[in-house]
């Protein structure tokens, strides 16, 4: 039915009001403190270490022992299969931090795993029926230090320096005094099991070899880590990380491999190489290579459905390095159960799902009885309690495409030792995806690459007796491009920069000066912040106010469609019926939209429903740019905050760089509930490899 008996409005506010854009330092956008911070971080660390910036940066430096019973093959008992194995290895490599600065990574790894699996349909088919179980455990030590020199081939000769390679074993408190400025330490350990059914199919030729397996898995995880991150001279940042994980894992893969024609060139390929190596040397070559040369070759589409709930705790001290009692109670706690990773820490559970002040109580009883033992009071303890939902697509083709799509929704509970602070509820919705062309063997990055990401979490504080706090909305636009042209890299940022123009003219978009026509890297991100005020003025909109925004952020055609739908005027031409009366489903079920943020009746329930409507969840259906879009062109530009960050470098030796932030109504940055909702957000990130 068409709309009618809704007046044609002439105008939201006949033009975007222009807002003053206020130039801020770019490396803001990473601080704790920056709402945006968690999103920046990880889409800039994938862009950085997964892609193909310098040859020298990829160069792997690794050995080790692994056995996995013959390299993965099982051990038969009549229909069954029994799997043991582990890997001890130490490798040293290069990582990139969001600046682009060079940093060492040594690990030292153990891993030990036991699988068993049992036939449970007794056919002679190619596809049977089993039932598995798999534990294992990993432990790791990892040291990271920062590198002056950012050009990763000519600090070759640290790589391969093996008389320079550091663990953090043993932990010594005169060992810790002496870490640098800017060193990291951390020391991970996880306990995981898992079972669940599985049924594949193996099919093989003398060239190549092919598998679909279809597993669902139930797994249990409990992890902990340990860090020591030397902040200053006279800083260091002691944090504890424990975590209990239990997911549903719903997983298909097809596989093509030509690992048959490599196995059969390898008897020749050893016998060359151990002309000139010894044989033990050859064979663990070989065995590199081939491993390397098959992951390289194979061509896989996966796809995975994850439901999981988590319990974590966060844990901080900030110590002096140079005061030895402190180093020295430093050292009994991380021989003792605060380290989260010893076999008691592992053992224990999280009493996360009861009421505030019991959860309150046992962070107290685990911050304190430890500061105690160190002579530090603990500067942060917190807990989170999460449930998610993750959907995962990847597509690799030989040589030529890498290509990964996730979407996911999560929910958090935030509580912290103040009571005063109240509990911080979060929902988040996210979609991205990657898409990378042209890898080389043995090496994990690719030549050029294009990233995308969209998410936003509605943030509402509940304080003591239930009462409300001030509600908001958090939304994150990214756009990310490793060696792109000049107009691609313009188009991706201006595209970003757009999505505020409802409201209030752009931010400028400039690339470095040059003549440069391709090879630009670089990523643009838009942060908006919707507070009290704009989510006030989205429940006061009418319906036909409404309405005229949808049409509004439609383009060309459609949106004179949807004019005439609004107006109650007869379509014009017979052909745009269907088109006319999908924008006039699409405008209703916005109404519908709209109608329940209205008609909920707490701040959590509101900030809910507009997670759903920018998400596309709701019953609109909208993308989350054209849902932003509507929102922005109903609120005034005194409501909203943005932030504004676009990096961009140009191509070959010496070439020019652009770093441009802008804050769009930048004192809301500076408020208290959003500056919080940054920090809890920041400290239970999952932690990058070059973070604590």
């Amino acid at each position: 039915m068409i709309l009618t008996a809704l007046p044609l409005i002439a105008s939201l506010a006949a033009a975007a009001t222009q807002t003053p854009w206020t130039p801020a330092d770019p490396s803001g956008a990473f601080a704790d403190d920056s709402p945006e911070a968690v999103a920046v971080l990880g889409f800039n660390d994938q862009l950085q270490n997964r892609g193909f910036h310098q040859i020298c940066d990829k160069i792997p430096f690794e050995a080790g022992y692994r056995d996995n019973n013959g390299l993965g093959q099982s051990r038969q008992q009549g229909e069954n299969g029994f799997l043991v194995g582990g890997t001890n290895s130490a490798s040293r490599q290069f990582y990139r931090y969001p600046s682009g600065q060079l940093a060492l990574i040594d690990s030292l790894n153990i891993d030990l795993s036991m699988g068993y699996s049992r036939k449970l349909l007794h056919t002679t088919g190619p596809a049977p029926l089993t039932m598995f179980f798999s534990s294992e455990f990993q432990g790791q030590s990892l040291v990271i230090r920062p590198l002056q020199n950012d050009n990763s081939c000519q600090q070759l000769g640290k790589l391969v320096k093996v008389t320079s390679f550091k663990t953090a074993f043993p932990l010594s408190a005169k060992r810790i005094s002496k870490m640098e400025v800017g060193e990291l330490w951390k020391i991970p350990a996880s306990f995981q099991i898992g079972i669940g059914p599985q049924a594949g199919f193996y099919p093989s030729s003398p060239a190549l070899s092919g598998a679909f397996i279809l597993s669902l898995t139930y797994s249990k995880q409990r992890g902990g880590m340990a860090t020591l991150y030397r902040m200053s001279p006279d800083v260091l940042r002691f944090r504890v990380r424990i975590d209990r994980i239990q997911a549903r894992t719903l997983d298909g893969q097809i596989i093509g491999s030509p690992l048959p024609a490599i196995n059969a060139g390898k008897p020749d390929v050893e016998k060359a190489m151990a002309r000139a190596l010894s044989k033990p040397v050859a064979d663990v070559g070989v065995v590199a290579a081939a491993d390397a040369l098959n992951t390289y070759l194979s061509a896989v589409f996966e796809a995975s459905s994850a439901d999981s709930t988590s319990d974590q705790v966060v844990l901080e001290y900030l110590l002096n390095p140079n005061d030895q009692a402190q180093m020295e109670g430093l050292q009994r706690a991380l021989h003792g159960d605060l380290a989260a990773i010893s076999p008691a820490a592992l053992r224990k559970d999280l009493p996360l799902g009861g009421r505030d002040a019991g959860i309150r109580a046992f962070l107290d009883g685990l911050s304190d009885a430890n500061g105690a033992a160190m002579g530090a009071s603990a500067s942060f303890a917190g807990a989170d309690r999460q449930k998610s939902t993750l959907r995962y697509v990847h597509i690799r083709l030989p040589m030529f495409l890498n290509y990964d799509h996730t979407k996911s929704r999560s929910e958090d509970r935030f509580v912290t030792r103040d009571p005063a602070q109240g509990e911080l509820d979060l929902r988040s919705a996210s979609v991205g995806y990657s898409r990378g062309m042209i890898d080389f063997p043995g090496m994990d990055g690719n030549l050029k690459r294009v990233q995308v990401q969209r998410s936003v979490t509605g943030v509402s504080v509940v304080k003591a007796g239930g009462a409300d706090g001030e509600p908001m909305v958090v939304y994150v636009r990214q756009e990310g491009y490793l060696r792109a042209s000049r107009r691609k890299a313009l188009k991706m940022t201006r595209e970003t920069a757009d999505v505020m123009r409802p409201v209030v003219v752009p931010p400028p978009v400039e690339l470095p000066a040059g003549t440069e026509k391709k090879g630009f890297t670089g990523e643009a991100t838009l942060t908006v912040v919707l507070g009290k005020k704009a989510i006030e003025e989205l429940v006061a909109a009418s319906p036909a106010r409404i309405l005229e925004a949808f049409a509004q952020s439609l383009a060309g055609h459609s949106r004179e469609l949807m004019q005439e739908v609004i107006s109650g005027q007869t379509v014009s031409n017979p052909s745009d019926v269907s088109a006319a009366q999908f924008l006039e489903a699409r405008a209703e079920a916005v109404v519908r939209d709209f109608e329940k943020i209205k008609e909920a009746a707490t701040a959590q329930a509101r900030t809910s429903a507009l997670v759903r409507l920018i998400s596309g969840q709701a019953s609109s259906r909208l993308s989350y740019d054209d849902a932003m879009k509507l929102i922005l062109s109903l609120v005034d530009p005194t409501s909203v905050a943005a932030d504004f960050l676009s990096t961009i470098n140009g191509s070959g030796k010496g070439a020019a760089s652009v770093a441009r932030r802008y804050l769009l109504n930048a004192a809301v940055f500076q408020k208290p509930e959003l500056r919080r909702y940054a920090e809890l957000n920041r400290r239970f990130m999952q932690p990058l490899p070059l973070s604590d």
